[in-house]
């Protein structure tokens, strides 16, 4: 039996984290969560997760981008998906292809966006995976 994916939702919206602590709990994904980037690096060192979600903008403008980066550089090869209100103008405005994130997912938050950008990450098809 395959054990379920640990992932750590990262965003300062306690509502952003409720919501998807229930859609990718009741899919068998077990979920963490944190409310700021400083707290999601306490949760993130204390047990590796196998996927970070988190917010660009948390206490500040940048707080998601550099916990991004600080997670690049110290925990090579984990995958990040950024949440953002602005991913749309983000990524017309600047070149987001250095960004050290698997995906960008733009707010509000459809689940089956969520789900089907999750189950890539993982190369599972999200129908697959067993609802709890």
């Amino acid at each position: 039996m395959n054990m379920a994916k640990d992932i750590l939702v990262i965003d300062d919206d306690p509502d952003i984290t409720t919501y998807c602590s229930s859609v990718l709990g009741n899919h068998g994904y077990r979920v963490r969560t944190a409310t700021s980037a400083q707290e999601g690096e306490t949760v993130l060192r204390a047990q590796r997760p196998d996927l970070v979600i988190l917010d660009i903008m948390m206490e500040s403008p940048e707080a998601g981008l550099q916990l991004a980066n600080s997670i690049a550089r110290d925990f090579p090869g984990l995958p990040v998906i950024l949440f953002s209100s602005i991913a749309d103008a983000c990524m017309q405005t600047f070149d987001t292809s250095n960004l050290p994130v698997a995906a960008i997912i733009e707010k509000p938050i459809e689940p089956q966006d969520l789900l089907a950008t999750v189950g890539k990450i993982f190369k599972e098809n999200p129908e697959d995976t067993p609802a709890r």
